[in-house]
């Protein structure tokens, strides 16, 4: 937000309003109100005030600081025009994002606007511009401008938060994702151990294709990268002081979820896979392989110690939702986690049970209530295209699956599985944004806008 004459100011928050005002004093209005009548009047052509390039009124007379020497300064309308652009493209830019490694349909075959949507053209690519907080202050061209914008909100990460009110959660959002700081957290060594996971993982399921061929499992197979992100999440976990992570997910992935990020005992798993649990009880298990839970405690790799649990899961779909935040809460009022700091609750989902399933919503609708709320649960969704038999545009009524998700002010990230780095720096973010702001914190009433003054 840059600072004008008169104390005035223009960003994307208020941009309508100040075109609204400037077309107002072109035709003469007399009620245009008297800082900006100042404003517009001091930048006429022969009143001291740059020279006209279109309408009179220019962008530096506003945003102060001068822009660079070696391009044209935008007027006013074309700089009205830019911030449009900033701010379709932070709240449809998830759009034009390749989703989907797949290369099929994921999501409907949008077209990017051209410039002339905005009242830009390809003759302003060079003309320097100030872009809001989107450029920290500093003129940049529409060239740079539009160019950074496709790589934060369409590359291989869509982002959602335009249904988010509070503005420090919002603000924060966009300083990562459009600098990209986020990725900073994906190190190198990060790096080796999530290709390690997935190896492993990969590993894993091909040999049970093999040693139990026909029997049921519900593989991993093409979502493997889930692993990795589990294994960043929770060693990112411990060096928040998290002592608890409590998961619950459905059946697809359980079992490699089990040996790799639980460490349950392989041979443990192969006895399942037999039927051999307990010698000692004549009508078996008593349950099926991939709806059994365990519990198991883990040395990070900075040697920290957090305590795991994946809740067993019936056949119902989604059904352990509200359980793991039961078992989340009952955890936090016994340790005294007050802040609900301590213990983190994590729900792996299929993209058409969370959509289609009510107990998601119901779940959803407890985030802010004061007897019910954990702080905030990282969700996972492994898109899978399918729901069983049934594809997306006739599983759901909306764009995404995720969209449900909208009822609670949260960010909802796409991430191509494929480009695990930024899979990887996502999940992170997600956790960082937990802890911060923790969901259902405070007094709801600080959303509000304040009251104008009297």
């Amino acid at each position: 937000m840059g600072n004008g004459r008169n104390g005035l100011q223009l960003s994307s928050e208020n941009l309508a309003y100040a075109e609204r005002m400037y077309q107002r004093w072109l035709r003469g209005d007399d009620h245009v109100p008297a800082e900006w009548r100042t404003l517009f009047e001091a930048d006429k052509p022969g009143n001291g005030g740059a020279s006209a390039v279109g309408p009179s009124f220019q962008a530096r007379s506003i945003f102060g600081g001068a822009p660079s020497a070696a391009a044209p300064v935008a007027d006013v309308a074309k700089q009205i025009a830019v911030l449009r652009l900033i701010d379709y493209y932070r709240t449809y830019g998830h759009q034009y994002a390749t989703l989907d490694p797949l290369g099929t349909d994921l999501t409907p075959d949008y077209t990017e606007p051209p410039l002339s949507h905005f009242g830009l053209g390809n003759a302003d690519l060079d003309v320097t511009f100030v872009a809001d907080d989107f450029g920290r202050g500093a003129p940049v061209t529409l060239r740079e401008i539009r160019k950074r914008l496709r790589d934060s909100y369409c590359r291989t990460v869509g982002v959602e938060f335009a249904h988010i009110q509070d503005e420090e959660q919002v603000s924060w959002l966009r300083a990562l994702i459009e600098t990209g700081s986020y990725l900073s957290w994906v190190t190198p060594e990060v790096e080796k151990l999530a290709a390690e996971s997935i190896i492993r993982a990969e590993a894993f399921e091909k040999f049970l294709h093999k040693k139990f061929v026909g029997t049921k499992r519900f593989s991993l197979e093409g979502a493997e990268s889930l692993i990795s992100a589990l294994d960043s999440l929770v060693e990112a976990s411990a060096l928040h002081h998290i002592e608890t992570v409590i998961f619950g997910m459905a059946h697809r992935g359980r079992i490699n979820v089990l040996a790799n990020i639980l460490h349950k005992e392989c041979e443990m798993i192969f006895n399942e896979f037999e039927d051999i649990i307990d010698s000692r009880l004549s009508f078996g298990s008593g349950d099926v392989k991939y709806h059994l839970g365990f519990n198991n405690v883990r040395t990070t790799r900075d040697g920290r110690e957090i305590w795991m649990s994946l809740t067993s899961n019936p056949s119902h779909l989604e059904a352990v939702n509200a359980v793991v935040e039961g078992r989340v809460r009952a955890r936090q009022d016994r340790m005294g986690d007050v802040n609900h700091k301590r213990v983190l609750p994590v729900l792996i989902h299929g993209d058409a049970a969370f959509a289609g399933q009510g107990t998601v919503m119901e779940t959803l609708n407890l985030a802010k209530l004061s007897g019910y709320r954990t702080g905030g649960t990282v969700h996972i969704v492994i898109n899978n295209q399918i729901g069983f038999t049934t594809s997306p545009k006739d599983a759901r009524s909306t764009l995404y699956c995720t969209d449900v998700a909208k009822m609670l002010p949260v960010p909802i990230f796409h991430v191509n599985g494929d480009d695990v780095r930024s899979l990887l720096g996502v999940t992170r973010m997600a956790l960082e944004f937990r802890q911060r702001f923790r969901v259902g914190r405070g007094d709801r009433s600080r959303l509000l806008p304040p009251l104008r003054p009297q």
